[in-house]
Formats: C-alpha cells, sequence, structure tokens
C-alpha cells in the first residue's frame, strides 16, 4: 500500500480514541489522553514525534535517564531525547519508518500509534505535576 498523507489520516482515524488534524505537512494526532504526536510521511521515511514533557518538570532526572536507557529498547521504532523547545528543554519521543519504493508497513505505522500511550505510561511517575498541567 502506497504511504500518502490521506493513508495516514484513514490509519490515525481508524483508533478511534484519536484526534487527527492536518498541520501543514504533518498529521497531529491526539490520543484520547491527550496525548500528541506529529507524523510526517516524507519521501524516503515516516517520522513520528511526541513531545512527553518538560524537563524542569522532573523530580529526579538522573533516574530517569537511567531508566529510558534500560527500557529504551521495550518500544520498538522509538527513542528519546531531551531537546529545546519552546524555550524550555523537553523529554521527547522519536522514531522513522523508512519508505521502501514509497511503501511501508501499516504494522509500523500502528505500533507508532500505539506507543504513544506506552512512552508516556512507563515516564509518567518521575513527574512532578500532573501531565496535563505540565504539558499545557
Amino acid at each position: 500500500m502506497s504511504l500518502t498523507p490521506y493513508s495516514l489520516t484513514r490509519l490515525a482515524q481508524s483508533h478511534t480514541s484519536c484526534l487527527v488534524k492536518a498541520e501543514g505537512d504533518c498529521l497531529k494526532v491526539t490520543n484520547g489522553e491527550g496525548l500528541s504526536s506529529y507524523i510526517y510521511a516524507g519521501h524516503q521515511q515516516v517520522v513520528f514525534e511526541m513531545v512527553l514533557f518538560p524537563a524542569d518538570r522532573i523530580h529526579n532526572k538522573g533516574a530517569l535517564d537511567h531508566l529510558i536507557l534500560r527500557t529504551h529498547q521495550l518500544l520498538p521504532l522509538n527513542t528519546m531525547c531531551v531537546r529545546p523547545k519552546g524555550g524550555n528543554d523537553c523529554y521527547m519521543a522519536f522514531g522513522a519508518i523508512p519508505l521502501e519504493g514509497n511503501e511501508c508497513s501499516m504494522g509500523q505505522v500502528e505500533t507508532l500509534l500505539a506507543s504513544m500511550s506506552e512512552i508516556f505510561e512507563l515516564y509518567r511517575r518521575y513527574l512532578a505535576c500532573e501531565p496535563l498541567v505540565c504539558c499545557a
């Protein structure tokens, strides 16, 4: 199946708890818990990015970083980073799926969508506040 913004939108909308909105060349996919990720289908890969939480809202960064290094392999197709966003360092999850001949496994995209909540739940105990208060 050829991967297009339209096919990505249909896939994301098939997750009944997801709200899908086009933002420029990206799709913003928000799950039922209010977590948003951005998905971009380029010519060579599909890129996924999700802001998890601001670094200044973590009560034990050393322990969180250690946990991330020990567990990130549990969530295939994703990795974690800390980078500036809106003037603050933020923990982020991201991933990429290569397109071969402009095709991609829709199962891989499904995995990215399903991982949104899993990633957040795995690390949320290190938040010093409720998620929606932190990320608002």
